[in-house]
């Protein structure tokens, strides 16, 4: 699938009834006709969810949301899939942040076995960081495999003050 087939992909994901805003934010490709796209959308009663959708062998298949970890609340209007890689068919990671029970954002990543996600694992911050704030979480990630990656990010450190940090397995 070319570029302009996964733009009019885009729109058509737009187009659906179920969703009334729609952001892409990441999208990785194992292989040409195979690849996982992310982001967030707002659904019907107005909260932001994260979904994650895959192509394989050229076909979409319908997005899906996240299953958060079991403090999840929403995506949060700042939260959702952010990035994507995907190192091998099948075998990608996601990364982002949601919205916890306590009502602060956590950084999250996303991991895809056999073609299918698993609930979202709370990244844990370094000492002395409650939460990644509402402008922070898992901007980057990087796989080589299924189990080698990298990714940066940032938190909240205090009030007012974010720190940069690096994930990797």
């Amino acid at each position: 699938m070319g570029n302009g087939e996964r733009a009019r992909h885009a729109d058509q994901c737009r187009d659906e009834p179920a969703r009334l805003s729609l952001w892409l934010r990441g999208i990785a490709c194992a292989t040409t006709d195979n690849c996982s796209v992310g982001g967030q959308y707002k659904d019907s009663t107005g909260d932001y969810q994260g979904f994650l959708e895959n192509e394989a062998n050229g076909v979409w298949s319908p997005a899906t949301e996240v299953t958060l970890p079991t403090n999840g609340n929403s995506g949060g209007q700042n939260g959702g899939i952010v990035a994507i890689s995907c190192p091998s068919l099948g075998a990608c990671q996601a990364s982002g942040s949601y919205l916890d029970s306590s009502g602060n954002y956590q950084a999250v990543v996303f991991s895809e076995t056999d073609g299918v996600w698993q609930r979202g694992t709370e990244v844990t911050l370094p000492s002395g960081a409650g939460s990644v704030g509402v402008d922070a979480g898992i901007y980057a990630i990087n796989c080589t495999s299924a189990t080698s990656c990298v990714g940066v990010g940032s938190y909240l450190q205090g009030t007012n003050t974010y720190e940069g940090f690096t994930l990797d397995s």
